[in-house]
């Protein structure tokens, strides 16, 4: 009956409850509309399967094959699909709310509109899968694989995204308020106009990112990895990017108002019309860096290295500057021991890592 099953379904939806059952060959079948609450599906094989519409909420499919089939629309509400293969599905405006994926395989899968709240997603390969203006509100997506994904417009507000892979990534006005991309890898990743206020970039690796208009407010980027970023037009008042690497970034029109950038690397970054009223820069390296009308007002850049850092047309009023510490009093003909700085920004990633 197994065998027979798939071909049953395909002209007819009538009796097909003794069908549904653990490890279920079901290839191509017609299961759209279905109401399946509940059911077992565990190892199942729906590759290519038509489920559009389907109410697959609380079905376990855990296991199953679902490569290139049709979700768009479906209810999977709280469903079990922890280590499924759904490469190449329609998931488009599909209802994932408290679904386990756990493991799963998503490659390429289209997940445009879709709602994914408060979802499982650890571990799971989404590489190029599509979810624009999708809504992907406290997922938990722990070390899972988004690269080159696109999720422009989407929605990823209070999500867990710690040590996810977002290389090469599409998040184009997406909203990450309150996200936290911890140890995440962004490199090469499109963060134009997205939103990051209060998100979590600690230890991030993000050289060669683009937030160009981004609303990095109050963001924690403390030891995170931008060298090479783009923050054209970003606003990132009272932003936290203490010891991160800043090296060659470009900050220009960077609204940066109270920003905290102590014992970062901002060695040869390109500064124009930008805003660091009140910003700390602390012990900040600025070696080969040059600011062309920059608002430094009240910028404190005690310990600083600044021994190349041009500045040009720049408003320094109330700026606080390094101050040349000279030995008070010591042995005639002795001079003090060199001490060799150390770094105390983190290390950028080279080409050769970034590839």
């Amino acid at each position: 009956m197994m065998e027979g099953g798939a071909s049953e379904l395909r002209g007819s939806t009538e009796g097909v409850d003794s069908l549904l059952v653990p490890g279920a060959k079901l290839q191509g079948a017609h299961l759209q509309g279905k109401a399946l609450v509940g059911v077992d599906l565990e190892g199942a094989d729906l590759a290519g399967a038509n489920l559009e519409g389907a109410n697959l909420s609380e079905v376990r499919l855990c296991q199953c094959s679902l490569r290139g089939a049709n979700l768009q629309a479906a209810q999977l509400t709280t469903a079990d699909l922890s280590g499924a293969d759904l490469t190449g599905a329609n998931l488009t405006a599909a209802s994932l709310t408290g679904v386990m994926l756990r493991g799963a395989t998503l490659r390429g899968a289209n997940l445009e509109r879709a709602t994914v709240a408060e979802s499982d997603l650890g571990e799971v390969d989404f590489q190029h899968a599509s979810f624009r203006n999708a809504s992907l509100q406290v997922c938990d997506a722990l070390e899972a694989n988004f690269a080159a994904a696109d999720f422009s417009g989407a929605n990823l507000t209070g999500s867990n995204l710690s040590k996810a892979n977002l290389v090469q990534a599409k998040l184009i006005g997406a909203d990450l308020t309150g996200a936290n991309l911890s140890e995440a890898n962004l490199a090469d990743a499109d963060l134009t106009k997205a939103v990051l206020f209060s998100a979590d970039l600690s230890k991030a690796t993000a050289p060669g990112a683009i937030f160009k208009d981004a609303v990095l407010v109050a963001t924690n980027a403390r030891l995170a990895d931008l060298s090479d970023s783009d923050f054209t037009g970003a606003k990132a008042p009272a932003a936290n990017f203490e010891r991160a690497a800043l090296i060659r970034a470009r900050l220009e029109r960077f609204a940066a108002k109270e920003a905290v950038f102590e014992f970062a690397d901002l060695r040869s970054t390109k500064m124009s019309d930008a805003d660091f009223t009140h910003a700390n820069l602390i012990g900040a390296c600025l070696r080969e860096t040059d600011a062309v009308r920059c608002t430094f007002h009240e910028t404190d850049f005690y310990w600083a290295e600044m021994a190349t850092f041009a500045m040009t047309l720049c408003n320094t009023t109330g700026a606080r500057f390094p101050e040349e510490v000279e030995s008070a009093y010591g042995p005639k003909g002795v001079r003090p021991p060199e001490v060799k700085l150390v770094p105390l920004y983190r290390t950028a990633a080279t080409a050769a890592e970034r590839r």
